[in-house]
């Protein structure tokens, strides 16, 4: 897959493996200047917790404070007892990594929607499957989900917090 966020010319492209939305993500961290969102079933896609993801998410949290994390998962289990170094993420940048638990509705959703500022989105339509799209620069094509990110954070529950409270 080439550099898909070094042309400002819009982009849509189908990617049938995981490896191609590995790479989107990845890419799409990096070029990213506000915020990463990220909707999905659970913590468990081996990805997430990769080395190269978490460097390039702890880099572009460490260049501006203003940067945000915000992860709505549909199952929190896997994220609380796996997810090391999201966990070590939110510790570091306790104000700019978010993780909430979907609810309603949107706990039935079965995909999984990555969003990088306004500009770069990736989606897969069943979580468990590696056929996707990917687009970019493309502001018209990615509103839709920015908006149906947003409806889903302000129906969701804060479900890992940086902080342990208790005796």
């Amino acid at each position: 897959m080439s550099d898909l966020f070094t042309s400002t010319e819009p982009l849509r492209q189908l990617i049938d493996s995981r490896r191609q939305f590995d790479e989107a993500l990845l890419q799409f961290t990096a070029a990213a200047q506000q915020s990463i969102r990220l909707f999905d079933a659970d913590w468990q896609y081996p990805f997430y917790e990769s080395q190269q993801w978490h460097a390039a998410l702890e880099t572009m949290l460490r260049s501006d404070r203003k940067r945000q994390l915000r992860v709505v998962l549909r199952d929190v289990d896997a994220a609380s007892r796996r997810g090391e170094r999201l966990k070590s993420l939110q510790r570091q940048y306790s104000s700019q990594v978010q993780i909430h638990l979907a609810i309603d509705d949107a706990a039935r959703q079965q995909d999984t929607l990555f969003l990088a500022d306004q500009l770069y989105c990736a989606r897969r339509a069943v979580s468990a499957q590696p056929r996707g799209v990917v687009v970019a620069q493309d502001l018209p094509a990615i509103r839709p989900w920015q908006d149906r990110f947003e409806e889903i954070w302000a129906q969701s529950v804060v479900a890992i917090t940086a902080t342990v409270l208790g005796l």
